[in-house]
């Protein structure tokens, strides 16, 4: 079975997924291949309620549009997170899930390298999930706020998180939902931006809440009971000349200048494609880089941490079953 992209979904025919019902957690709804079943009627999107944060689907349709899944920095940002669950999900089938999910670049990415498994999809936004859901419409989406996950205890064995927590006011909580919802012994992969002492108008306008130093995100990890695998930055050849250009961001465009914020990262990311070539290279190189080295600064902060087994929840499986 595939979808229009030849995304091979036998997994997902099979799979009989239980998750709590979105306005009375004590009962639960069941996925049934294409849709939730909500008290009889199908739906799609399995939305729960969030709160208010700015961020909207023009912001993620802004990001999108203009980065674009061809940007250099997203396709190498993929690749490396595609490697790595692939490095971690152990045997087929697996529950993968990908939180910030959004227009599910890295989604059908994950499902191409990794066929057998069961994915799960979740995002902040439900317009984004609604428009995705059309594209792949075996794959179980859910709305949420992490602070708040509906997700039960030890249910995903991979967990993957690209640049959401910047974006979450108290990212500790979420943290702590995260480690709740993997299984012991199960994985989550994380990226971040890097540098916190760059914050600058692009983080302004994607309402960043913070940059993230390895160190801070390293032991906001432990605190919350990972054990850290492996750690890197992407980006790292790449770092001087993006140092010097937030540093001159700061400068230009201070906060509450009155700039069209939004404005100006547009043309910022626009002009970054135009070199996206010679860029992907260097990238490709970074990568065979990080394989023996570790890379101590650079764009965006990498890291993959495990829940040591016996640490909290049950044994592999949580609520979710082949049928």
């Amino acid at each position: 079975m595939t979808t229009n992209g030849d995304i091979p979904l036998e997994a997902q025919a099979a799979a009989h997924l239980l998750l709590p019902h979105p306005t009375d957690r004590s009962r639960l709804v069941r996925w049934t291949g294409n849709s939730f079943d909500v008290d009889g009627k199908p739906v799609r999107v399995l939305a729960f309620a969030v709160a208010p944060s700015g961020w909207t689907e023009e912001l993620t349709r802004l990001h999108e549009n203009v980065g674009g899944s061809d940007h250099f920095i997203d396709i190498a940002s993929r690749a490396h997170a595609v490697a790595e669950a692939a490095r971690v999900a152990g045997p087929a089938p697996s529950m993968i899930v990908e939180i910030g999910c959004s227009s599910g670049f890295l989604l059908r990415e994950l499902m191409t390298r990794l066929p057998g498994h069961f994915f799960l999809g979740a995002d902040y936004t439900y317009g984004t999930l609604e428009t995705l859901g059309n594209n792949l419409p075996a794959v179980p989406l859910v709305q949420f706020d992490l602070t708040q996950c509906p997700l039960p205890d030890a249910f995903a064995d991979v967990v993957v998180l690209l640049n959401v927590l910047e974006h979450i006011d108290d990212d500790e909580v979420a943290i702590k939902e995260i480690f709740r919802i993997v299984r012991p012994g199960g994985s989550v992969i994380i990226e971040v931006p890097a540098g916190s002492s760059l914050f600058d108008v692009y983080d302004r306008a994607l309402l960043h809440c913070r940059r993230y130093d390895m160190p801070m995100l390293l032991a906001r990890l432990r605190k919350a009971g990972f054990q850290i695998e492996r750690k890197s930055h992407l980006g790292f050849l790449l770092y001087p000349a993006f140092y010097l250009s937030k540093r001159l961001n700061q400068l230009r465009y201070p906060a509450d200048s009155g700039i069209d914020e939004q404005a100006v990262i547009s043309r910022m990311i626009k002009a970054t494609r135009e070199s996206s070539r010679l860029s992907g290279l260097v990238m490709a190189c970074e990568r065979m880089m990080r394989r023996y080295m570790y890379l101590p600064f650079g764009i965006r902060c990498l890291v993959t941490c495990r829940k040591v087994a016996g640490l909290g929840g049950a044994a592999r499986g949580g609520q979710h079953a082949a049928g």
